[in-house]
Formats: C-alpha cells, structure tokens, sequence
C-alpha cells in the first residue's frame, strides 16, 4: 500500500533534513544506498528524476567543452557534473561492509 499523495512541507523537510547529516552516525553507508535505490530505482517516476539529475549535471558529457576556455563555467559545470555522479555512484554502488574487529598484529 502505498502512502496518500500530500502537500510537500518545507519546514518539515528542512526539520528532518538533520537525520541525514555527514556526522549523524546513525545513518551509515549502507542505509543511504538503500534509500537512493528505494527513491530513484524504485519506481518509473524516480527513475525519471534520475535522469534528469543526470541530464541536469551534465554527467553524460565533458564539461570542458561547454565551458570554452571560461574557467569560471567549467568550474560551475564541473561542481553540478560532481553532484550528479555522487548521486549516481551512491544509487549504483553497494559499500563495503567494514570489519567491525582487527586482528592484533603478532609480537
């Protein structure tokens, strides 16, 4: 069952925006692959906003030469082009599980 279609509320948007912070550790590696997948993989509609986020960040091109020699705007483009690979790599690639333990190296 799906939820019921409402109004977006900024506020709350931006109130629940502190749950995934960089330094929120509880919300891991993993967690974030799964909620990229669930949002953009897991209907036709989130596979639309995908491409174009893609599209958007011009992650299909090089970014050099829209720019034509302006530093400025390839700088531009090379931030929105980093953006949209973070979001594709984080939606694609499953992390790692890290070792919870280490071996102590022998004396």
């Amino acid at each position: 069952m799906s939820e019921p279609e409402t109004e977006p509320d900024a506020e709350s948007l931006f109130a629940d925006l502190t749950s995934v912070l960089a330094g929120n550790r509880d919300y891991k590696p993993l967690d974030r692959h799964q909620d990229f997948r669930a949002v953009f993989l897991g209907s036709e509609q989130g596979r639309r906003v995908l491409h174009e986020i893609m599209a958007l960040g011009h992650f299909f091109r090089a970014t050099s030469s829209r720019a034509r020699f302006e530093a400025n705007r390839a700088f531009f483009y090379d931030g929105e082009r980093s953006l949209a690979a973070r979001i594709y790599a984080i939606t694609t690639i499953e992390p790692a599980l890290r070792p919870t333990k280490t071996n102590p190296k022998p004396t």
